[in-house]
């Protein structure tokens, strides 16, 4: 009786963790590499108190940047970062598609 009662169970978790299945595998690794991900980045962030040397570390570090910030320098910086941004990101996207668009023509 006990093996017929889980059979559902256990036939999901069969084809679930079967490399045959689709994806089954892949989104069970998947799933298990983002929750340890996110456990990792909380046990992280739960260590990084007001006192942790690291703190003050980066504190000191974005106040001497602030004191001794140019503008040439600031210019340049927000040049940079905009590449990593959602406008720049697009815009080298389809540059990089038209650019194989092209070669492929």
């Amino acid at each position: 009786m006990s093996n017929q009662r889980f059979e559902k169970q256990r036939q999901f978790l069969q084809n679930r963790l079967s490399p045959e299945g689709y994806a089954g595998l892949h989104l069970t690794i998947g799933v298990l590499v983002f929750l340890l991900a996110g456990w990792w980045f909380g046990a992280i962030a739960e260590n990084l108190s007001p006192d942790n040397p690291l703190v003050l570390f980066d504190q000191r570090v974005a106040v001497w940047f602030h004191q001794h910030a140019a503008t040439t320098l600031t210019h340049v910086a927000k040049a940079i970062t905009f590449f990593g941004s959602v406008l720049g990101l697009t815009i080298l996207s389809v540059a990089v598609a038209l650019i194989f668009i092209v070669s492929r023509a």
